[in-house]
């Protein structure tokens, strides 16, 4: 099963880290005029914050590309198939073609014709040159 990214922390990473950046320039202007240091450090926080959670975003998202990967090289030359549980057709796929979910958190794939989630586990792994039923 594919990993998926986490590409809401590089989002609320930018959104927090600009956020800091406008705290900052507002305290440090404000600072020039009223000596007001209180802003410059929550601003510093926010900034700090912001900057922690798109650094860990992008950690993230080239370690899951790394994983992504492996597991598309381990797979290759083999597909998945079966017959769907709900209409009886038989469905071949590859192991990009799963998607996680509450319901199925080992994976499950759509049915082509009835469109019926099937899981993964109902699947078998055979090589793409072996005949699909």
């Amino acid at each position: 099963m594919l990993k998926r990214t986490r590409g809401g922390l590089i989002a609320w990473g930018i959104i927090t880290f600009f956020i800091g950046i406008m705290f900052m320039y507002i305290y440090i202007t404000d600072y020039m005029t009223a000596q007001n240091r209180s802003g410059l450090i929550v601003g510093g926080i926010i900034l700090a914050v912001g900057l922690a959670l798109l650094v860990s975003g992008i950690i993230n998202a080239i370690k899951v590309s790394a994983i992504n990967k492996q597991i598309i090289e381990n797979d290759a030359g083999f597909s998945y198939v079966t017959n769907c549980i709900h209409c009886g057709r038989p469905v071949g796929c590859k192991i990009q073609d799963f998607h996680t979910h509450g319901r199925f958190p080992e994976g499950f794939s759509y049915c082509p014709i009835c469109k019926h989630p099937i899981s993964f586990n109902a699947f078998t792994k055979v090589p793409d040159n072996v005949s699909q039923h």
